[in-house]
């Protein structure tokens, strides 16, 4: 998938079995990163509650990523 620069955008799970996105982009300090306040982003747990620019802001309320390995290794998709 492709999300040109300035488009809104949210990711979500929708099933049981785990998910994996790999994502990877370039920015640059001519423009400004906006996590804006989204409803449909909100109902499934991955918006901000009102809008910022701050990315410490946006990801506060989840997990800092660790590596590590899951729980359980039976039923992900390269099994």
């Amino acid at each position: 998938m492709h999300c040109p620069p300035g488009t809104e955008h949210v990711f979500v799970c929708a099933g049981e079995a785990p998910c994996v996105i790999f994502m990877t982009g370039g920015r640059t300090k001519e423009k400004e990163i906006v996590y804006p306040r989204s409803e449909a982003a909100l109902r499934h747990g991955a918006g901000v509650a009102s809008e910022t620019s701050s990315p410490a802001e946006a990801y506060t309320p989840f997990p800092h990523w660790q590596p590590n390995h899951p729980e359980r290794w039976d039923g992900l998709p390269w099994d």
